[in-house]
């Protein structure tokens, strides 16, 4: 019992960091995705106990990659901002909208899953753990921290910055495409219903 339940952990994280990168999960919908791909191994534990141990994976951190990316942290901080930023809490995450507390709904399904999060007024960053290079991902919220925390001409100045000193960035960084408020994405945004971790982990 214990094999196969070390088992079941290992495929509810494959299965919930796959189902986030293609667009979003819930502890539910995991558990049916599971039901439907392993239905030999589900069918020998409870379903209400399986939904609570898919919850607890989503909203899991991961320690050693957290300690991996505090000292890439420091790192960075040294070799592209002279030392400049103050300290920041890293966490590498499942669910990063979990630890932000912030769904998105558009009315059929829920939005892309953030692969980063800056709380700047507690000075941590999630990245989240999926097909994304991290990297890159911490360095986009570090030029957060170091700049207004948003995704604006300052920052973008910021991200330049970064790739001509040779920091792993991402191209989609140097060329951010910013809606007018009348656009199409930002009217579709204003149509999104927000839904906090409480309304999506006890649906």
């Amino acid at each position: 019992m214990v094999e196969r339940l070390r088992l079941l952990e290992k495929i509810i994280v494959a299965t919930t960091v796959e189902l986030i990168d293609c667009g979003g999960t819930t502890p539910t919908q995991t558990y049916n995705a599971l039901v439907e791909d392993f239905p030999e191994l589900l069918a020998t534990f409870d379903k209400r106990d399986v939904i609570a141990l898919c919850k607890k994976i989503q909203t899991s951190d991961i320690p050693e990659e957290s300690r991996r990316f505090q000292m890439l942290f420091d790192a960075f901080n040294l070799r592209y901002f002279e030392g400049r930023l103050p300290a920041h809490m890293i966490q590498v995450v499942i669910d990063v909208n979990h630890w932000s507390n912030e769904y998105f709904f558009n009315g059929y399904g829920l939005e892309e899953f953030s692969s980063g999060y800056i709380d700047e007024a507690n000075r941590r960053i999630f990245l989240r753990h999926g097909d994304l290079p991290l990297e890159s991902v911490l360095l986009h919220e570090m030029a957060h921290a170091a700049t207004t925390g948003e995704h604006d001409g300052k920052w973008c100045t910021e991200m330049r910055r970064l790739y001509d000193l040779g920091a792993p960035v991402m191209l989609a960084d140097l060329n951010p495409y910013f809606p007018t408020p009348d656009s199409p994405l930002q009217l579709e945004l204003r149509l999104c219903r927000v839904f906090s971790s409480e309304n999506i982990f006890t649906s």
